[in-house]
């Protein structure tokens, strides 16, 4: 519907969104284990990263739930509600084989800065020093909160454009390299999202921006522009091999935006190859608390690789008759 009269071409109209996020990881934590079925597990939060589609923050965030491989990943929640039950959000799973195939929004490392950041332009530099080292592309989420626009006698809204540009340097190099000027152009109220990524020497960088010429400005202008967040990127075909993953991304609705999203689910893993105390292996019930720390002790990933000559398996398969009359 066209805009009616009397309305004011510089209300805005409802955006929603999802805020930049400080990147969870962590060097050295340990990776869970999952023997039998786990209901409602809160999964290990690797990365998380703004992207952008039209003109809509997307929410990608990548979860660790358990050494892999197993059976089945389950029973998705956002913030305790299932799913399928919010618009726009799609879920990928790997469930922890060696060779595993690459998920597709986190087939590079991606570090979000928001230190910093969300920093209205001007035609002034605005500079961040990023910590990533062996950083080879760089990217820049833009928005214009508001829309972008002029408004007119007639009620309505003349389009309005803004340029940005970027630049960048190795850090501690003296010399600025110019990685490219962009045009924001709109005639709307709701906001204008765009991104723009610049393939960059190898390194740690230094990063900044400005309005090269500045925007409009005036009572009837709309044409503030925001540096929402900045992107430190290494590229690879990350596969996380023996993981089991869940990644997630989120289109804001009414219903889901502003702050990251508590994520949810349930996995099982019900069965393992033991030492059947012959020589050979056969598969196990792992949910019975015996055969389960069997497998801890023989399993040469994570348990403690002991020699299976060195076990009294008959002992175990006689607790495992135990636990199963227990239950």
């Amino acid at each position: 519907l066209g805009q009616g009269l009397g309305q004011n071409p510089m209300d805005n109209s409802p955006t929603y969104g999802f805020s930049a996020q400080a990147n969870p990881m962590e060097p050295g934590r340990p990776v869970p284990v999952l023997q039998g079925e786990k209901r409602n597990l809160t999964p290990t939060k690797l990365t998380q990263h703004l992207s952008t589609s039209g003109d809509r923050r997307l929410w990608n965030g990548l979860f660790l739930i358990s050494e892999g491989p197993v059976d089945e990943v389950f029973d998705v929640r956002i913030d305790g509600n299932k799913a399928g039950n919010y618009e726009g959000l799609e879920i990928d799973i790997r469930l922890g084989t060696e060779g595993q195939d690459v998920l597709p929004w986190f087939n590079d490392a991606i570090t979000e800065r928001t230190e910093g950041v969300t920093v209205k332009l001007s035609t002034d530099w605005h500079e961040v020093v990023l910590d990533g080292t062996g950083v080879r592309k760089l990217g820049f989420g833009v928005q214009c909160a508001s829309g972008l626009g002029y408004a007119n006698d007639k009620g309505g809204l003349d389009p309005v454009t803004v340029q940005v540009q970027f630049q960048h340097r190795l850090y501690g190099a003296t010399e600025w390299v110019n990685l490219g000027t962009v045009s924001i152009s709109g005639a709307k109220r709701a906001a204008i999202m765009r991104y723009y990524e610049f393939e960059v020497a190898e390194g740690r960088h230094e990063v900044r921006c400005r309005h090269p010429v500045a925007p409009p400005t005036g009572d009837r202008y709309i044409s503030d522009t925001w540096l929402e967040y900045t992107h430190e990127i290494v590229p690879d075909d990350f596969r996380l091999p023996h993981c089991a993953l869940l990644a997630i991304r989120a289109l804001p609705t009414d219903k889901l935006n502003g702050s990251a999203p508590k994520v949810t689910c349930s996995a099982r893993r019900m069965t393992a190859m033991l030492p059947d105390g012959q020589g050979g292996a056969v598969s196990r019930d792992i949910g019975n608390m015996a055969w389960a720390a069997l497998e801890l002790i023989t399993n040469t990933r994570w348990g403690a690789g002991e020699p299976v000559e060195s076990i009294d398996v008959p002992s175990f398969a006689e607790a495992a008759e135990w636990c199963e009359l227990k239950s």
